[in-house]
């Protein structure tokens, strides 16, 4: 009796070794082409400009709102008493079309700091514009102000404004203003990527994976080039008619736990630097001064004032604040209080006599001193008592 056996199915594509590779190349091939179409969509002009970037150091810097001096290459600079920004100027002139990123060297702001550009421009010599520049890090990231429409013609001056949390002084070593090629470009991408991520309110929920304000985020584009190389391959394989080999799934796998080795490594590098930073910020104080020197410092500060003013047995105490974090953060420190803190909005039919608020960085809040009247958001008015009254921030007792 004979019996025929089944010939064994021959693979339609390339052995398995070839499947990987060719997944690899794949891999390869896609970051390069979403690389090249981002440096397509974000280079204004010329990807190899003939001009250089121009530095102009600390000894060109004028301090125009605060007072300031030129130490060891760096210039000093503090508010006016009274005052939290401090602004330095620079005169120069440039070609905007040439020189469309500019780059400070001044690092160690504080949290909570904010800094804008300011300039202005041949055809509105009067006019004095204005972009806010991100801080990441404690650094001022260079800014792309190319993509404002009033960076144009000849520039006939820059000026640097920095508003920071509470009075101090800063360090400025001077500034860039560079071309923005194709090289400069993936450089200001790459220093994004790592940008070491500061703890904050957000810290427990999110990772960025660099500056949080970055125009290429490395996990989507990570992201993208494994979904593109997987697409592209299966693409491939229907066109030649080829059958996916067993090795496949796993090629697909390896591509893409190497992207997430590489965010993974990015991540336990910055998580590295934080817990330095974090030994650095809180080692050796005591709660009081670990509570002060922690991201709601501020808060805590005003509580402890808050706290001082109220009675000792339990009341009633409205918190008013925009952030979530801060209503949940003053709650925290005025327990055993019956905090309030989860509506954003507080009708004033909800406030009894001896009910207290707490205002804290919350706009649209009006108090009439004379009348003893307080309203917010345009509401109608509920009498009440300041007790304390800060920058940003009060505390009232409701008649």
């Amino acid at each position: 009796m004979n019996v025929t056996l089944g010939q064994p199915s021959q693979p339609l594509s390339s052995s398995d070794g070839g499947n990987s590779v060719a997944i690899a190349v794949a891999f390869a091939a896609s970051l390069a082409a979403l690389v090249v179409a981002y440096l397509l969509l974000a280079v204004p002009g010329k990807w190899f400009p003939s001009v250089k970037p121009i530095h102009f150091g600390a000894d060109a810097l004028n301090v125009v709102t605060g007072s300031g001096a030129v130490r060891q290459g760096a210039l000093i600079a503090k508010p006016p008493d009274g005052s939290d920004t401090v602004i330095v100027s620079l005169s120069l002139a440039l070609r905007s079309g040439d020189y469309p990123v500019i780059s400070w060297e001044i690092s160690g702001l504080p949290a909570g700091s904010e800094a804008r550009l300011l300039w202005r421009n041949e055809y509105t010599p009067d006019r004095m514009f204005t972009a806010p520049i991100p801080i990441e890090g404690g650094e001022i990231a260079p800014l792309i102000v190319v993509k404002d429409r009033n960076w144009i013609g000849q520039i006939a001056g820059i000026a640097l404004a920095v508003k920071l949390p509470s009075p101090t002084a800063i360090q400025v070593r001077g500034v860039y203003a560079e071309p923005l090629s194709a090289g400069s470009l993936l450089g200001l991408r790459a220093r994004e990527w790592m940008t070491q991520e500061r703890w904050s309110g957000t810290s427990i929920n999110t990772v960025v994976g660099g500056a949080e304000l970055s125009g290429l985020p490395l996990p989507l584009l990570l992201g993208l080039a494994t979904v593109l190389a997987t697409g592209a391959s299966l693409l491939v394989a229907a066109v030649r008619s080829a059958r996916i080999g067993p090795a496949f799934p796993s090629a697909v796998a390896a591509m893409f736990l190497v992207s997430w080795t590489v965010l993974d490594v990015r991540w336990q590098w910055n998580l590295a630097w934080q817990a330095r930073a974090t030994g650095e910020r809180f080692a050796g104080k005591s709660w009081h001064e670990k509570h002060l020197a922690s991201e709601d410092g501020e808060l805590f500060a005003f509580t402890e004032k808050v706290r001082a003013k109220l009675p000792a047995s339990p009341v009633r105490v409205f918190v008013l604040a925009d952030a979530d974090y801060f209503r949940g953060r003053a709650a925290y420190h005025l327990y055993p209080h019956n905090v309030y803190f989860n509506p954003w909005v507080v009708p004033t039919a909800a406030m009894k006599p001896n009910d207290y608020i707490v205002v804290f960085q919350r706009p649209n809040i009006n108090y009439d001193n004379k009348a003893h009247l307080l309203s917010w958001d345009r509401g109608p008015p509920v009498a009440a008592d300041q007790l304390l009254a800060e920058p940003g921030a009060a505390l009232f007792r409701i008649r």
